[in-house]
């Protein structure tokens, strides 16, 4: 028997105040004043977003093969993909 999926599994975004760092440091990589700890702090950040991406693309193929539809019509049934501009 397959697992229930939460909600939580399909949000791939950050949590709000991590969303508004990792904007701010990367708005400092591409103004070029980053420092280097930020910028190991925003590598961090985007390891995070990728694992969550993860995250959210396989719950995304586990929820569609339980309703038997394609990830790409499972994600517009959810209104979700249309906007998908993490960075």
């Amino acid at each position: 028997m397959p697992e229930l999926i939460n909600a939580s599994d399909v949000e791939a975004q950050l949590p709000p105040k991590k969303q508004r760092r990792f904007n701010q440091l990367r708005r400092k990589l591409q103004n070029e004043t980053i420092s280097e700890r930020g910028y190991e702090e925003l590598l961090s950040l985007w390891q995070e977003v990728e694992r969550r991406n993860v995250e959210m693309l396989r719950a995304l193929i586990e929820l569609a093969k339980l309703r038997g539809v394609s990830v790409q019509d499972l994600m517009r049934q959810l209104g979700i993909g249309e906007n998908t501009d993490v960075f």
